[in-house]
């Protein structure tokens, strides 16, 4: 409860609180008032500082990861190499690095070391899917099947790709339709021997039924 002025001071002196502690109290309040305000702008600045940290750390990047490009263009792979791997260790927090190295490896002609930063870069993009396109990744997983189709992924190791690129697309498609896979099902049930039993494991709902 806020005190009054011409109220008893409430520690107790028997004076009014104007003739005792008013002015200490007021003293203290701006003090406190003065310590919050000085430590809301001190944040203020901290907060600005690393902005200003980021955007520096970010041009830097950008003109490491293009340089590489474009010691690419005139011939100075070596100088390439040595950049990209500067991404590497100094950007653990992007895909930039093994992208360029990628490029760096595609113009030596190793195919199959360029192929395997380029994995790198999806296994990158998968552990970060938070900031990326779900349709990122494809760019890469076309190099890798270009530059070493032997060790190219088989369909089911390429599932999380192919989910993660048309689910959304394919949610949305089935919701605009009563029953979208019905011709595959029918198409797969006409194929099926005669009694035979299907088990069909609807994950949306977790419910398990046989056919």
């Amino acid at each position: 409860m806020k005190v009054g002025r011409n109220d008893l001071c409430p520690c107790g002196s028997g004076k009014k609180y104007k003739r005792c502690c008013l002015s200490s109290d007021r003293e203290a309040e701006s003090a406190e008032l003065a310590a919050a305000q000085e430590e809301a702008i001190s944040e203020m600045q901290a907060e600005v500082e690393e902005m200003e940290e980021m955007l520096e750390e970010d041009e830097e990047l950008d003109e490491l990861s293009n340089s590489v490009m474009d010691l690419i263009d005139v011939g100075d792979i070596d100088e390439a190499e040595r950049v990209a791997r500067e991404l590497i260790e100094c950007y653990p927090q992007v895909h930039d690095g093994y992208d360029r190295l990628g490029m760096v490896y595609e113009a030596r002609g190793n195919n199959k070391a360029a192929a395997d930063c380029y994995r790198k870069v999806i296994e990158f993009v998968h552990t970060h899917a938070d900031y990326y396109e779900p349709d990122f990744e494809v760019t890469f997983q076309k190099l890798v099947e270009k530059l070493d189709p032997t060790e190219a992924a088989s369909p089911a190791e390429q599932i999380i790709g192919i989910y993660r690129r048309h689910a959304e697309e394919w949610v949305a498609d089935r919701q605009r339709t009563s029953f979208s896979e019905r011709n595959w099902l029918e198409r797969f049930i006409a194929l099926l021997p005669s009694a035979a039993s299907v088990l069909d494991v609807g994950l949306s709902h977790g419910t398990v039924s046989f056919i």
